[in-house]
This record gives C-alpha cells, sequence and structure tokens, in this order.
C-alpha cells in the first residue's frame, strides 16, 4: 500500500515547528540530510530568530541505528546482538575467508573480504540472503556461500551482528522505544525491500509515514545542453559559470549552484585547482582565510592528510626500516614538538642528510646519519630533535605481540613522546583531522571485539588500512556552490546546475552486477544494476530528476578526450545544442593578474634583465662542469655556480651514477698506481691481475662507503667487489693490448685550469706518456659517449678539451674516452696522428664531424680555445639568458624546471629540427 504524499512547502513548514511536531524524516544519505537541515537553518536566519529546534532529520542508517541504541536500554534489550563496526566486521570476513579452501589462492584477502561485506549488505537489503545457496551458481558465488556460512556461525557463537542485519532485529522491538508520530520518506528514490519491512514495521507501531512529493517543475526552466572541445574545457566553463551566476545574485539569500562531476573521484584534485584557481580572486587572497565559495564532495583518504601521515610515519620510524622519503618528511613536519623552533634547522639538516643516507634505514640508522651530517656536512645539530627520537625508542619498547588495545595505547604513548600533533595552534580543518585520527586508533582498539594478539607489524597494518580506507572532508561551512559526484544531487535542488560528462559512454551506467551473488538472482530481486533494462530505467529517472532540479540546468559534454571522440549520452542527445557562448560565461582574470592591477592602478611592469653581475674574482668553484652548464643553457650555470641553486638530492635504492662514476675512478687509479705502465701490466700474471683487482675493487668501495653510509653493505657490496674486478680484468687485457708501450704519468690529478678570465679547478683522470712521444689524456666513462659533445659551437662537454689545452698542443698526442661499459668497452677519441696505438682514436680529418671545425690537430686546438676562452667569458661577465641549446632535449634532465619555468613556454614541435639534428651526428659518428 503506498504511502500519503506531503508536499515539500508543507514538510518545511512542520519541521520548522520544531519537536512539538514529534515528526522524523529520513533520507537515502548523510548529505541529503544535511542539506534539508541547512534549508530548515537558511529560512529561521532569515527570519531574524537567533535560535531554534534543531530539526529530526536523519539517514535512514543513522535512525535505524538510534532505534537500536534506544531498545538497547529498554526491556529485552538484553536479546540483541552486539553491533560490529565495518572494520570489525570485516575482519571476521579476513578470518573465513582465510580458513576457506580458497584462502591461499586469493591475492589479497583484506580486498576479497571487502566484496564479501559489501555482497551480504546487498543481500539483506533485497532480502535474498535465504536464497544465496539455492541458486544457479559459479565458483566466486559458490566461494561467498561458503564464506557466508562460516561468518554467521561465528557471529552467531558470540552474539555479533553488523549493520546490515540491524534493521529486522531492530524491527521486534519498536513497541519498546518512544518513536516519532510521523515519519518523512524524503527523496527516496526506491525503497529496497529491507527498508520497506522496517517502515512498515514502523506504521504499525502506530507511526504515521508519509512520502514528499516530487518538487514543482520552474514554469519556465528549459534545460540547454552544450558541448566543449575537451574534459577540461568542461570543468574550466562550468567553474566559471558558477562564478558568475553567484556574482550576478541579488539579495540577501546566496543562490544555491550545483556542479555534477560523473568522476569526481579521479578528478577531485583537478577540480580542487581549476574551482580555486576560478574563485580565487573574488574569494580568498594568499595568507586569507574567508568563508568558502564552493565545496567540494567525496572526501580523500584520511591516509593522506599530513597531520595523519606523520602520525603513521612516526610509528613506521619507531618499529624498523622504513624509506628516507618517509623521514625526511617527518623531519619536516609541522606535527612534532619543537617544530617551530628548529624549523630552518630542520630543513638544512633533512639537505644534509640526502647527501649522505641510504635510501632506507632505521631509527638508530637515522641518529647515526644525523650525526655523520652534523660532523662532515656541517649540518644543524638540532638536539630538540634528536632527544624526541630518544623518547620515541623509549615509548616504543614493549612486548611483540600484544591485543589491539594495548597496540593503540602504545601508538598514542609513541605520539606523545614525539610531542605529537606539535606547538603550534591547528587550524580547523586540522583539528577535525586528528580527531578523526582519534577515531582510528579508537576503532583499532575496538578490534580486540574480535581479534586476537597481533604483532606490531599486524597492528600498523591494520591501522594503514583503516585510513586509507576512511574517506574524510573537514567540514568548512555552508558553501553556495556544490560540486558532486554523479549519484549525490539525487534529492537535491538548486537555482541553478550544471551537469558535467553526460557522455554516452558513461551516462547511463553500464549494468555491473555484483560477483559474488550469483546474477540471476539479483535479476529475480529486481537490483537497479543487475540488468540493462533496470539499469537504465533507474538512470532516466536520475535525468528527469535533473531537468526538474533548478530553474537553471545546464548539461555538458566535451567532443574529445585526447585522440578519442566523444558523443552525448541518448538520454540528453534529445536536447538541442545550444553554443557555450550564449550562456554569457565570462573570463575572469587569474589572481596575480588581479594582485598586479591591485588598486585600479595601472599594470606592474615587467623589466628583461639577462645578466647578473660579473664575476668578483678570477678563481671560481664549480671546475669544468661550469663550461658544461654555460653551453648547455647561461641560466643554468648562472644558478648552478652563482645563485648556488640545486634540486635537492633524493636518495636511491642501490648506486646512482655517481656513486658508480666514484667506483670506477678510485678502482682504476689505484690500479695504476701499482702498475704503473705498459710493461708491468704484460709482466703480470693472470692470478697476480686478480688480486690487484679485488684489492682496488674493494679500495673504491670503502671510499664511497665512507661518503655514502648505507649504499655498500654486506653481500651487496661483496657482489659489487666481483662486479668491479671483472670489468676491471677486462679493461686491462684491453690495454695490453696497445701496440705503442706507454707508461702513467697522472693518475686523478688536481690541477688548474683556465677558461678566458676564469681559473677553474680541475681533476684529471688519466694521462699517459707514450713511448713514441708526446701524451694521451683519458676520461674515464661508464656510458654512453660521444665525439660529438666535443664539437659544435659551443661544444657540449669541453671538460677534457679544457684538459688537452692545459697541458698544451705540442705535447698532447691523443684525447679519449676510456669507455669501460658492459658489452662496450674501448677507446673514443681524436689524436694528431694515426701513431698511436690507440684502437678508437682518429685524426680529425677522418671523423666526419671533427673535419667540419679543424684541418689539422692544431686548428682543432685553436677552436677549442675559442669556443672554452667564450664560454669562459660569457659566465664571467654574468650571462644568465634563459636559452636552453636544445630546447626541450636540453631542459628534459634539468633540476632547474620550477625556478627558470622555460620548458612550459617550449611547445613538443620546437624540438624537432633538433633532435633530428642529434640523431644525424650520432649515426655519421657510429659510421
Amino acid at each position: 500500500m503506498p504511502f500519503p504524499g506531503i508536499a515539500r512547502a508543507a514538510l518545511l513548514e512542520r519541521l520548522l515547528r520544531g519537536h512539538a511536531e514529534r515528526l522524523t524524516v529520513l533520507t537515502p544519505n548523510r548529505r541529503l540530510a544535511d542539506w534539508l537541515v541547512a534549508q530548515v537553518d537558511a529560512i529561521h536566519v532569515a527570519a531574524g530568530q537567533a535560535s531554534w529546534e534543531a530539526p529530526d532529520v536523519l539517514a535512514f542508517p543513522d535512525f535505524v541505528q538510534r532505534c537500536y541504541d534506544e531498545a538497547a536500554h529498554a526491556d529485552g534489550g538484553a536479546e540483541l546482538p552486539v553491533v560490529l563496526e565495518d572494520p570489525a566486521s570485516r575482519l571476521l570476513w579476513e578470518e573465513a575467508i582465510r580458513a576457506s579452501r580458497w584462502g591461499r589462492e586469493l591475492v589479497s584477502i583484506p580486498s576479497t573480504a571487502a566484496l564479501a561485506a559489501d555482497a551480504w549488505a546487498l543481500a539483506h537489503a533485497w532480502r535474498i540472503e535465504g536464497a544465496l545457496g539455492g541458486e544457479a551458481r559459479g565458483e566466486d558465488a559458490e566461494a561467498f556461500v561458503e564464506w557466508a556460512e562460516e561468518y554467521v556461525r561465528r557471529t552467531a557463537r558470540d552474539g555479533f551482528a553488523e549493520a546490515a542485519r540491524l534493521p529486522a532485529r531492530v524491527a521486534a522491538h519498536l513497541g519498546a522505544i518512544p518513536l516519532p508520530h510521523a515519519l518523512v520518506l524524503y527523496a527516496f528514490d526506491l525503497l529496497t525491500p529491507q527498508q520497506r519491512d522496517f517502515v512498515d514495521a514502523l506504521e504499525r507501531a502506530g507511526v504515521t509515514v508519509h512520502v514528499s512529493e516530487e518538487p514543482t517543475p520552474p514554469g519556465d526552466a528549459v534545460p540547454a545542453r552544450v558541448e566543449v572541445q575537451t574534459p577540461r574545457d568542461e570543468l574550466e566553463h562550468a567553474a566559471r559559470w558558477a562564478r558568475a551566476r553567484l556574482e550576478a545574485s541579488k539579495g540577501a539569500r546566496s543562490p544555491r549552484i550545483g556542479i555534477v562531476i560523473p568522476d569526481l573521484a579521479q578528478r577531485r584534485r583537478e577540480a580542487a585547482r581549476i574551482f580555486s584557481r576560478t574563485f580565487a580572486p573574488a574569494g580568498v587572497a594568499p595568507g586569507e582565510r574567508r568563508a568558502p565559495l564552493f565545496n567540494l564532495s567525496l572526501g580523500e583518504p584520511l591516509s593522506q592528510y599530513p597531520l595523519v601521515d606523520a602520525a603513521l610515519a612516526l610509528l613506521e620510524l619507531a618499529a624498523g626500516p622504513f624509506d628516507f622519503d618517509r623521514a625526511s618528511r617527518l623531519i619536516r613536519s609541522p606535527f612534532l614538538a619543537d617544530a617551530e623552533g628548529e624549523l630552518g634547522d630542520r630543513a638544512r639538516l633533512d639537505a644534509a642528510l640526502r647527501r649522505m643516507a641510504p635510501a632506507s634505514l632505521t631509527l638508530n640508522r637515522l641518529r647515526t646519519a644525523i650525526s655523520q651530517a652534523v660532523r662532515r656536512e656541517h649540518a644543524p645539530e638540532c638536539p630538540r630533535l634528536l632527544g624526541l627520537l630518544d623518547r620515541v625508542v623509549d615509548a616504543a619498547r614493549g612486548p611483540a605481540r600484544a591485543a589491539p588495545h594495548d597496540w593503540a595505547k602504545r601508538f598514542s604513548e609513541i605520539l606523545k613522546a614525539a610531542g605529537f600533533p606539535g606547538e603550534r595552534t591547528l587550524d580547523s580543518d586540522e583539528y577535525q583531522t586528528l580527531e578523526k585520527w582519534r577515531d582510528a586508533l579508537s576503532g583499532l582498539a575496538a578490534l580486540g571485539l574480535v581479534a586476537g594478539p597481533w604483532s606490531g607489524a599486524e597492528a600498523r597494518s591494520r591501522l594503514q588500512r583503516t585510513c586509507a580506507e576512511t574517506l574524510f572532508q573537514p567540514r568548512s561551512g555552508a558553501a553556495p556552490v556544490q560540486v558532486l559526484g554523479l549519484l549525490e544531487s539525487a534529492g537535491l535542488d538548486f537555482d541553478h546546475l550544471w551537469i558535467c560528462g553526460l557522455t554516452e559512454d558513461k551516462w547511463p551506467l553500464s549494468a555491473r552486477p555484483h560477483p559474488l551473488i550469483a546474477p540471476s538472482l539479483q535479476r529475480k530481486a529486481g537490483i537497479p544494476q543487475a540488468s540493462p533494462e533496470q539499469a537504465l530505467e533507474i538512470d532516466r529517472r536520475i535525468t528527469a530528476g535533473w531537468k526538474l532540479a533548478a530553474r537553471e540546468v545546464v548539461f555538458s559534454t566535451a567532443r574529445a578526450d585526447g585522440d578519442r571522440e566523444l558523443l552525448p549520452s541518448p538520454l540528453i542527445a534529445v536536447l538541442d545544442a545550444t553554443d557555450v557562448a550564449k550562456l554569457g560565461i565570462p573570463k575572469y582574470a587569474q589572481l596575480r593578474t588581479a594582485l598586479f592591477k591591485a588598486g585600479g592602478r595601472k599594470a606592474m611592469s615587467y623589466p628583461h634583465d639577462d645578466n647578473g653581475p660579473g664575476v668578483a674574482s678570477p678563481a671560481v668553484k664549480g671546475g669544468s662542469r661550469i663550461l658544461v652548464d654555460q653551453a648547455a643553457c647561461p641560466f643554468r650555470s648562472f644558478a648552478h655556480f652563482r645563485l648556488d641553486a640545486h634540486e635537492l638530492e633524493r636518495p636511491e635504492h642501490g648506486l646512482g651514477p655517481l656513486e658508480r662514476g666514484t667506483l670506477l675512478h678510485e678502482m682504476m687509479g689505484r690500479i695504476w698506481e701499482v702498475l704503473k705502465d705498459q710493461a708491468t701490466l704484460r709482466a703480470s700474471g693472470a692470478e697476480a691481475l686478480q688480486s690487484l683487482a679485488l684489492e682496488a675493487a674493494s679500495h673504491a668501495i670503502k671510499q664511497v662507503a665512507l661518503d655514502r653510509p648505507g649504499r655498500l653493505d654486506g653481500k651487496f657490496a661483496e657482489l659489487e667487489q666481483k662486479r668491479l674486478a671483472q670489468v676491471a680484468i677486462e679493461w686491462l687485457e684491453l690495454e695490453s693490448l696497445r701496440t705503442t708501450p706507454f707508461t702513467v704519468t697522472l693518475r686523478e690529478k688536481e690541477m688548474k685550469l683556465d677558461a678566458g678570465p676564469l681559473q677553474l679547478d680541475g681533476r684529471i683522470d688519466r694521462v699517459d706518456r707514450l713511448e713514441t712521444g708526446g701524451i694521451s689524456v683519458f676520461d674515464y666513462k661508464s656510458g654512453r659517449v660521444s665525439i660529438a659533445s666535443w664539437l659544435g659551437e659551443p661544444p657540449d662537454d669541453a671538460q677534457l678539451p679544457l684538459y688537452a689545452l692545459t697541458l698544451g698542443v705540442d705535447d698532447v698526442r691523443a684525447v679519449a674516452f676510456a669507455r669501460l661499459k658492459t658489452g662496450d668497452r674501448g677507446f673514443a677519441g681524436l689524436s694528431k696522428d694515426a701513431d698511436t696505438g690507440i684502437d678508437g682514436v682518429k685524426v680529425p680529418q677522418q671523423h666526419a664531424i671533427a673535419k667540419k671545425y679543424a684541418d689539422d690537430w692544431r686548428g682543432l686546438f685553436r677552436f677549442w680555445g675559442e669556443q672554452v676562452t667564450a664560454l669562459g667569458e660569457n659566465f664571467a661577465a654574468g650571462d644568465a639568458r634563459v636559452d636552453p641549446k636544445q630546447l626541450l632535449r636540453t631542459c628534459e634532465r634539468c633540476d632547474l624546471k620550477s625556478l627558470c619555468r622555460v620548458h612550459e613556454r617550449l611547445g613538443a614541435l620546437d624540438e624537432g629540427e633538433e633532435f633530428a639534428e642529434s640523431s644525424r651526428e650520432d649515426d655519421e659518428e657510429a659510421e
């Protein structure tokens, strides 16, 4: 029998009278309940009232829980089961799944448990729980039936129940509790059988039940449909449209504006950026807090909030090995004791630790790394941070296994020892986040109802999972613009409503029967998403509701998403497309533009100056790297060596290019310190060379271990020693085959270098004296090398040419890379003549690129001298032009992108000729 209807105006009038009406309104979800309460509050405010009785408006599950709480304290309440919270219920599902024959086959039992809990709730909502075992079903549904039987046995044994079974249990006790005189079902598009049974029980208990009537459509409402180019354009247009409607409003009441985004969960951050940028000039200026103009639904996981991330990191810190990235964020976190007092010192300590700490470390290893950073990098001592770490160590002590409530207590003690949540006053969002974090800890303690003792890893994992699965959004007050997900707008009405992204692939939603319940059973029960026909009917009703939900309704779609063409949903394609320009959406200035035009004054001018101050002294720090950066982009050299601006290092697992280069140089330097010349090399036996290679590799590893503690330890160091020794043996075999005898005269030798007016410090890898006269200059490399890097105007890498110029054209006969790359070992370079006995070294006239710049050896040195001098003069003069030599190719691996930002102005098409030319040069060199 259908329930009688009640008009929305009549419902609001009764709610305004307060508790005397004994009226309760039930909604499908909490958002709708909050919205309805806000409508009542707005009417009271508009009437000038200072206080009033809050209306009794609840989401359906909250009303059932309230009835349970009252029944539990009434006569007969002892018969009611203990209600499990979702985490506790999930834990029992996990145990049931783990004990089953499928337990070992599943990749993620927690994820499967969540799916099983959803299926269990769905089965009870549609009253098909008794038919789960009687329908033809596949293996997934068969497994669920077995898990459900074990779950029921466990909950029955211990007297538990969860929210899914609560309405049926509470219905039998309604006569023993106070009930409202009247109940209104507000905006229920569809009552599930379980909800209908509960409402029928209320009616039998004497409650008068009404259903809210559909809103009366505005007489002049004509929905519009517009098409824009991309999904991002949709958000941009919707944000500007919302701001325009907000600013055009007249009167005391702000208009209610809704923006519906189908995939808001995936695009939440993009939407937040676009709406923040659009509303910023008229809303919140930097450093100022005002009432928000828009609100995004669908909160983010609790674990992603900085305060909670810091708490979880502290617990990891107290337990064992953790990534340096986590430690770095924690060191700089404002949520620790004395974070304000040591703010700058902790930031500098973090920068120093990045240069030497391993990628993974323990609490004790972190303390050691801090001491080393203070001693070797002159980092600030941060005594209060060290004291905090000591207190955390003490608080973390305790039994290896403990009950959940004991772990919750120990975790709280660890956080307290660290001074969490810090010394500064938390803002509103942070305070609400802290309260939600405390709820998560309380939830962990409550799991002791169903769980036995855990290890620390199990307790932390459970807490982390709870935080990751808990969606949270701090309350920030009512906002006139609501950005909602696809199904969250049902039942709401607005003054203006914009629905984005209703393309044919997203709307109507495709049928998606639950995978753990037989599809035929779901279709028989009438579950909306179990069949395409039922899903289409629901989505058609939602679309019709949108058309009546506001005076102005706009449906929008994008024409393309990347290379994919998009078409409007057939549910809105019946509307004629309207030119988006007819909506009257203005363009708004960005915040920075508004700030520059503050007070109506003339916009600020932008002076352009490519030069910094000249170098005061000819001696500058940076070595030949100054010339490499100057050739790539003058600004890069200026920023690195005049401003000392560098990207913070990030410790990586294993060895990086810097460490591998150091190992190679140290090992080869040690080997030639012993051998000295080719004659000794040839006279040494295989066993002696093997012993020498192992000793030299060990020496190199020790040097790196001193500079980078934790990078080369234990088994890893042993493997690296064997690898390096093998590289050395193979290289020495190649060196022994050189036809011109040689003596190594310089190894890792520091020397002064002149580049125009600059005096640079250099460290030459190796110089050989050839028996036939003259010297050869080598630079060890373990990666790809190219002689073309010495050429060009200017040359990309002038290091070896600068060494050769310093040693002099009359003495230098060859300049080459010594390429110790696995599978590609050998020399690559240029020589004065063909009689150097070094394979892979060519005279300039035989090299495809070198002959473009010089006819002979002296000509090549003149070219190098001119280029090196020009680079040095430009740097000394303060040249700071943002001028990448090869456009985006130069910027690709630059660490200054966030400083110069030139890559944002360069398009991919700008670099085509540069890449083509580079490819041709590489091909020519290979020939």
